[in-house]
């Protein structure tokens, strides 16, 4: 019974790990498109930073591939909802280029943030 119960164990690790990654992966749209797509009128739209938790568990709990491509799609969200006219970086702004500037920042901001985490918590690990 016990030798059976370590044979199950990777499997059942697996399987919490591709549950976890699809409520990352899910919470991850959501909230980053609510967060980033915001008009000015909208209480969320003075805090495009609610996805950085998000982002700090993608770097923390799987590494540097997920956590880049969890940079990817918020970059790709913030993008395109400036873009279209939406979301805080266009309603603060007065011009082109102060949307942009302020786009560039939250990027810079958002993704040092997830990769230095990431990179501490390489220290931590026993293995």
């Amino acid at each position: 019974m016990a030798i059976r119960g370590i044979s199950e164990w990777p499997y059942f690790t697996r399987r919490f790990w591709t549950i976890e990654f699809g409520l990352l992966f899910f919470a991850l749209l959501a909230i980053g498109q609510s967060v980033l797509s915001a008009t000015p009128t909208d209480t969320l739209s003075d805090s495009p930073y609610l996805i950085v938790p998000l982002l700090l568990w993608a770097a923390l709990r799987f590494g540097p591939l997920i956590a880049s491509v969890s940079i990817l799609i918020t970059t790709l969200l913030a993008v395109v909802n400036a873009k279209l006219g939406l979301g805080p970086f266009v309603a603060h702004a007065d011009s082109v280029y102060q949307q942009v500037l302020a786009l560039q920042a939250y990027i810079g901001i958002v993704a040092t943030t997830s990769v230095s985490s990431q990179s501490e918590s390489r220290w931590l690990r026993p293995w």
